[in-house]
């Protein structure tokens, strides 16, 4: 005979709300070298951390234009912008980079493909044919799963774009919390110093490598599908063996690939191409940690530390060591060099597709139904 346990009661010794945050925002400017500055109101920015009597602070007010000029010239460059925040005590993000040609950075590459995306389901879904049954969430998700491939492709960019940005954004909070620490703590003089967080750090800049190899294959993907290519063509080194002379007219994404120079002729007499430049160097930095090592495997990678800009005032920074082909470099820096250029790659790449990217709008036919929470 089965008998059914007898019901755990709930402890009553001690019970406390869990605490929901008051509405509220934040944005920020974030730059290499751990350092942020946050927008107090219009025209005035507060920088952190600047140290002071031995103790961390934050220093303001600095107009925009003041702001970069002091933090440029000590080297450090900026990142992104971030709008963090509270509604209703849940926490809300938004992560915009800065992305070289452009003038609005609220929009991210990643949010240009996603409206590509978005905006061609549209027009699949109008050119459906009515369905005389109540939509369920099952019927819903099949027509939505049933993508075309620049719909498929597109989400896949823009999802691989999007865990770009988180990676880069945890990279960049945790270089900003080890030189509050590094600051309180009393090593300013260079003291190499390792944590239990690195290994936050070493998966957040696997991802990072991870998702560029990801977004770039999904984006050579795409282009082979444009121009006809055979369905196994489905990343960048396939594409480019594929590729000849006559294709190059086919796509105007092929046009950016070339005008940046990431594609190139092989020497003569090849017909054949190769990928060079920027990507070249970045694939390789990929397969690095991906295929032979990954970040935090070498000595110098395991430890890092505070570094003087200006005693007087109190700058520093904070540097780690990535090691490429037995050279050192900062790791933010050199995570920030390859971002923009995927940015400046992925937006100009979007605009060349010559799909709507409108951010969409909403009107009473496409929603099914609202439930107040």
């Amino acid at each position: 005979m089965n008998r059914t346990a007898p019901k755990v009661a709930i402890c009553t010794d001690w019970s406390s709300q869990i605490p929901r945050n008051p509405d509220g925002s934040a944005f920020s400017s974030i730059f290499t070298g751990g350092l942020r500055a946050t927008q107090y109101e219009r025209e005035r920015w507060d920088v952190a951390p600047i140290l002071e009597g031995r103790v961390p602070h934050i220093k303001g007010y600095f107009s925009t234009r003041e702001l970069h000029g002091f933090l440029r010239q000590y080297g450090l460059t900026f990142i992104a912008f971030s709008q963090v925040g509270w509604s209703r005590g849940a926490f809300h993000s938004t992560w915009m980079p800065w992305t070289p040609g452009k003038t609005d950075h609220s929009v991210s590459p990643a949010d240009t493909w996603s409206s590509i995306a978005g905006n061609l389901y549209r027009l699949r879904a109008a050119a459906e044919p009515p369905n005389s049954e109540p939509n369920t969430h099952d019927s819903i998700a099949n027509l939505v799963d049933a993508r075309t491939d620049p719909e498929r492709l597109s989400s896949a960019i823009s999802l691989s774009l999007r865990s770009i940005d988180l990676s880069v954004e945890a990279i960049a909070d945790y270089y900003h919390e080890q030189l509050v620490n590094l600051m309180a703590a009393g090593s300013t003089n260079g003291e190499l110093v390792a944590t239990t967080l690195d290994q936050n750090l070493f998966a957040h800049v696997n991802s990072f490598l991870m998702h560029f190899g990801s977004a770039r294959d999904y984006l050579a993907t795409l282009c082979a599908s444009r121009i006809g290519m055979d369905s196994r063509i489905d990343s960048l080194a396939r594409l480019v063996d594929s590729l000849r002379s006559d294709h190059l007219d086919k796509d105007p994404i092929l046009a950016v690939f070339t005008t940046l120079g990431y594609i190139k002729p092989k020497a003569s007499p090849s017909t054949k191409f190769e990928v060079s430049g920027w990507m070249q160097q970045a694939t390789e930095l990929r397969n690095e940690f991906m295929h032979r090592r990954p970040f935090g495997a070498k000595f110098h990678e395991r430890t890092g530390s505070a570094r003087t800009l200006d005693s007087e005032i109190g700058v520093y920074r904070y540097v780690r060591p990535i090691v490429v082909t037995d050279a050192k470099y900062d790791l933010l820096d050199l995570i920030a060099k390859h971002y923009r250029k995927i940015g400046e790659l992925f937006d100009k790449a979007a605009t060349a597709t010559g799909y709507d990217a409108e951010i969409p709008t909403f009107t009473d036919v496409d929603i099914i139904s609202i439930k107040q929470l």
